[in-house]
């Protein structure tokens, strides 16, 4: 019997609902092809064959439709591959939200089991999921693909908690209900140049914790390749954010695990999952440190003046499936980020 093998087929704009999915199901030892943690960023010249030689030796597909994903060239060759090549059965269609046009388009579709998930999001993006229906399209996974999972989420408060802040002359928001909430240490804001703005921490059920820190400044324009606001084309936007990972990270010797895309705002922003190896007993232990590192770029306050960026940091220190289960907590509360103007 072949090993399970389960390729994601989704519309970026989808990409943190997916996220969340894919994370859960590799914490669980899953073997998902999920193209952001996939695709690293020797890969770019690759891209597509990449895609392609996955669909090929998958066992399993889940597609996330709806019809925005009915209009892309890249989900029509990803859907029309599988069809081609997997059962009915084999193939799992989540309706992000439930929409027909992909139906029309591809009626073979309709011959496989079917799920529809009222999503939200804003700006175009879909947010991450609630933790019900994160469990809802977990069982309707397990139900078809005969392997048992573990239905667990990392709880969200069901409350808000919004806090506000001012930098050069722009308000900003974020939620942060479930964080714990601290002012930068002299040495983080020496460290930043004074753009530390909060430092954040949360405790895992099981003891482990994240923490992390938001620096918020005027975009720095000298990093090359730079990532520029209102980038429309998601397939160009997210092979600067592989050549981004692919020198800024070799320079600080860390290994980027997984390069991602956000929607928040109205534009797309990157994020990175690197991981920092150190040769001392934590590591001996698998005590590795994770990061995830987001960068949110908003239009400055006048017409012309330089970009704002929300730099997000996160930091864990255990095991990638812990960190894997809990990261669209990160997600949450990065999302949760609203600019005023």
């Amino acid at each position: 019997m072949s090993r399970l093998s389960i390729f994601l087929s989704y519309k970026s704009e989808d990409a943190v609902a997916v996220r969340m999915i894919a994370e859960l199901l590799k914490a669980q030892n899953i073997d998902v092809w999920f193209a952001e943690y996939r695709i690293h960023p020797k890969d770019r010249a690759v891209f597509q064959d990449k895609i392609d030689a996955a669909i090929g030796n998958c066992t399993h597909g889940i597609c996330f439709t709806n019809d925005r994903y009915a209009a892309s060239t890249y989900c029509g060759r990803e859907i029309e591959q599988l069809l081609a090549r997997l059962s009915a059965d084999n193939i799992l269609e989540i309706g992000f939200p439930e929409e027909e046009n992909t139906h029309r388009r591809y009626p073979a579709l309709s011959d496989c089991p079917r799920l529809a998930v009222a999503v939200s999001g804003s700006s175009g993006g879909t947010d991450a999921l609630p933790e019900s229906d994160a469990k809802r399209i977990l069982h309707f996974i397990e139900e078809h693909i005969q392997t048992e999972l573990v239905e667990e989420v990392g709880s969200v408060p069901d409350y808000e908690k919004r806090v506000q802040d001012k930098v050069q002359g722009v308000v900003y928001s974020i939620d942060a209900a479930g964080w714990m909430l601290n002012k930068p240490s002299l040495w983080l804001k020496l460290y930043t140049w004074g753009q530390a703005r909060t430092r954040y921490e949360r405790t895992l059920p099981d003891g482990a914790r994240i923490w992390g820190h938001l620096m918020v400044g005027k975009q720095d324009v000298s990093r090359a390749p730079p990532l520029h606001v209102g980038d429309s084309d998601d397939r160009d936007y997210y092979e600067a954010a592989l050549a981004f990972a692919s020198s800024y990270y070799a320079q600080h010797g860390q290994h980027c695990l997984g390069t991602h895309l956000l929607f928040a705002n109205g534009y797309s922003h990157p994020a990175f999952t690197t991981v920092q190896r150190h040769a001392t007993p934590a590591f001996l232990r698998g005590a590795d440190v994770f990061m995830r590192l987001y960068s949110i770029v908003l239009p400055g306050r006048r017409p012309g003046s330089r970009n704002i960026e929300y730099a997000f940091f996160f930091f864990f220190r255990g095991h990638f499936f812990t960190f894997e289960r809990h990261a669209h907590l990160m997600d949450r509360l990065v999302l949760s980020l609203r600019q005023q103007r």
